[in-house]
């Protein structure tokens, strides 16, 4: 359980995604669905924004993000951002993702070798 309000922040590692395989069993009534949704924004350190792979604005990033708490969907916001972008530029978007009601919220980074 989390506090009202916190924001959770996870790692991710690499672009895997696993399941486990299970058969559920069946019920006469179950919770609505909830649907899950996953946004990837990357930073590059010449400053371009991306949303998935299509280049895109901080101004667009807000309305998307408005749109997607809006139609209540649980969204995971990634960040990947090149090792060379600023650390306010990320804590920015990370903001702007909170105030804009996204609390699910993971950093990528790569495996370290060795």
């Amino acid at each position: 359980l989390h506090a009202r309000g916190q924001v959770v922040v996870q790692q991710v590692v690499g672009n895997r995604e696993g399941q486990v395989d299970v058969t559920l069993p069946q019920a006469a009534s179950t919770a609505p669905a909830v649907q899950k949704t996953r946004l990837t924004v990357s930073l590059k350190k010449d400053g371009q924004v991306f949303l998935g792979d299509t280049a895109t604005t901080v101004a667009a990033l807000e309305r998307r993000f408005k749109a997607e708490k809006a139609q209540g969907a649980d969204v995971t916001l990634v960040l990947r951002a090149d090792g060379e972008v600023a650390h306010s530029r990320v804590v920015q978007i990370m903001d702007l993702a909170r105030t804009e009601g996204l609390t699910r919220l993971a950093i990528a980074t790569r495996q370290r070798a060795g």
